[in-house]
């Protein structure tokens, strides 16, 4: 129970109990169950995620629940009472702001709509808790919204990188030749303002640890002529390509995730590892089946710095040291010096467009955003899940990133000996006897792939004829419903075969977003609704479908054309 809170039990008229906490009543003193009805009719939102301020004894709670759906369930915060509070079916309730924020993260989908309901009185008993428990959910909501926004904007591009980089895995090996070969110590250098600082210190000391090159911070350290041990590159876009067409590196391994822009690798003229990224989780069957080597998933979190640490905690069991990972506006500049994507930012500006102050590094208040807090809050769940204690953040600046112990990075390369004695370079990879064969196996997965494809064009465009055709202007025949869950049951299974999921799951998010039912809808509208989405549905997958032949077509050209070059 909270500090300074009076509870007291009230009998009302109709004889049920209703509370009475530091003068407010949290139900009616008269009928707190028809009090309840009127506030679950006037306050429940179809099709969204509801979650509610309060649960008090639970009338106005149940009666929410009664209007779920089967598989809809109803997110509690409760502030005031213990948590002994029985639970109910389809409710989740939490006590915490910290479990809250679990909760929220876990159950909420980028696609869900939220709707925030404060159970009576419980904004005047608890004005603090309810001010934290609105700012958890908008930073949620900002969150989701660049993830989806993310997903949106590039999931052609990553399917066409997918594609394109599959001709590069013929030759890469995958990381898991790369599990933990080392005791020595990384550094792992991203592209924050407190870069620069450290710029001195690796020179000085860049015999005593592996250098991790996080996404575009290669320029920073190449124009200081440090060169890095591995670079790692995540972004499919063309401004991270620019980050790299105008280097030819030797000795620098390159590691990418398979969205990753296909045309960084001809960069590298070195050794180079591909890995997975959990987007990439439902194509692990179909990598396996085109390509046939091992696949790592590397945990990250949208950002290549997240991939950059797992793929430190992955090579070795010695110590991990971040630098230049402010996640903050330290300074007012976005990046480090010689990073092409620096630039000055003012304060003022930053805060009237969202930004906000948080603890920094030295206990310290800096100016962040949700999209760098978020970045924060994945290295601190990274840490848990890894359970991994040498983590040290010698960044020197930024935010306080918790979980992480903060060292000077003088002390950090003070504690270490030389290595670059005993450092065996990883890029030594053997000749591959079996690359035309392998290479011939790809062309024809391909084109088999493509013929998969035309098959699922088929089946779209016969769907959006079966409810173009539909007579009715309030139901679907039953006939048509047949046809059309046969088709989709057909659909499904050749998706699988193919490597359309980076497209379609996109899709399929933005359809069910943007179609929800509104409240006490018609049949008729019900019905448009329904049909209205359905035919978007079908018209992009075909799309998507059209786009992923396209790319398919100009991998198999690739790789007849290397084949004419070596002859």
């Amino acid at each position: 129970m909270n500090n300074n809170i009076t509870i007291k039990e009230v009998l009302s008229k109709i004889g049920l109990p209703t509370l009475e906490v530091n003068g407010y009543l949290l139900h009616s003193k008269y009928n707190p169950l028809k009090e309840a009805s009127t506030f679950s009719d006037k306050n429940f939102k179809p099709e969204y995620q509801n979650i509610i301020f309060g649960y008090g004894l639970g009338y106005n709670v149940k009666s929410l629940i009664e209007m779920l759906d089967d598989d809809e369930t109803l997110i509690v915060y409760e502030p005031i009472l213990n948590n002994d509070i029985k639970e109910l079916s389809k409710m989740i309730i939490c006590y915490d702001l910290e479990s809250f924020k679990r909760i929220i993260n876990e159950k909420v989908e980028i696609s869900d709509k939220i709707n925030i309901i404060c159970s009576p009185n419980y904004d005047y008993i608890c004005p603090e808790e309810y001010k934290d428990f609105l700012e958890k959910i908008k930073e949620h909501v900002a969150i989701s919204k660049v993830n989806e926004n993310t997903v949106m904007a590039f999931s052609e591009l990553w399917q066409k990188n997918y594609i394109l980089n599959l001709h590069h895995t013929l030759r890469d090996s995958s990381l898991s030749k790369l599990n933990k070969i080392h005791n020595l110590p990384v550094v792992v250098a991203s592209g924050g303002p407190s870069l620069s600082k450290q710029i001195p210190l690796l020179k000085q000391n860049r015999n005593k640890f592996i250098l991790i090159s996080s996404g575009s911070t290669i320029n920073s350290l190449l124009k200081e002529g440090i060169c890095p041990d591995f670079a790692i590159s995540i972004d499919g876009t063309d401004l991270n390509y620019n980050h790299y067409k105008h280097l030819h590196l030797k000795n620098t391994a390159f590691v990418y995730v398979m969205p990753s822009h296909a045309s960084i690798r001809e960069h590298f003229l070195g050794d180079a590892y591909f890995a997975f990224s959990s987007a990439e989780s439902k194509l692990e069957d179909h990598f396996r089946k085109v390509i046939g080597k091992d696949v790592v998933f590397l945990d990250g979190g949208g950002s290549v710095a997240h991939y950059a640490f797992s793929l430190a905690l992955y090579i070795t069991n010695g110590p991990i040291c971040l630098i230049g990972q402010d996640l903050a506006y330290t300074n007012n500049k976005t990046h480090a010096d010689n990073n092409i994507r620096d630039e000055k930012v003012n304060p003022k500006d930053l805060l009237r467009n969202g930004a906000f102050y948080t603890e920094g590094y030295y206990g310290e208040e800096v100016i962040t955003d949700y999209s760098f807090y978020h970045m924060k809050e994945v290295f601190e769940q990274l840490t848990k899940k890894l359970s991994y204690e040498e983590v040290y953040n010698c960044t020197e600046g930024g935010v306080n990133i918790k979980g992480y112990n903060n060292i000077p990075f003088k002390v950090f390369c003070e504690q270490i000996k030389n290595v670059k004695d005993i450092f065996i370079k990883t890029n030594q990879q053997m000749v591959d006897e079996n690359y035309e064969e392998r290479k011939e196996k790809l062309i024809k997965n391909m084109l088999e792939e493509i013929l998969i494809y035309n098959k699922i064009k088929k089946i779209l465009s016969e769907n959006l004829y079966l409810i173009r055709k539909n007579k009715s202007n309030t139901y679907f025949a039953q006939s048509i419903l047949k046809r059309l869950d046969m088709n989709d049951s057909q659909y499904k299974k050749l998706v699988e075969e193919t490597a359309l999921s980076l497209s379609i799951d996109p899709i399929n998010l933005n359809v069910l977003k943007n179609y929800k039912p509104e409240k006490n809808e018609t049949q008729g509208e019900a019905y448009d609704r329904v049909k209205n989405q359905n035919i978007e549905m079908y018209k992009k997958m075909l799309a998507a479908t059209d786009t992923a032949i396209s790319y398919s077509k100009i991998l198999i050209e690739n790789l007849k054309v290397e084949g004419e070059k070596n002859e």
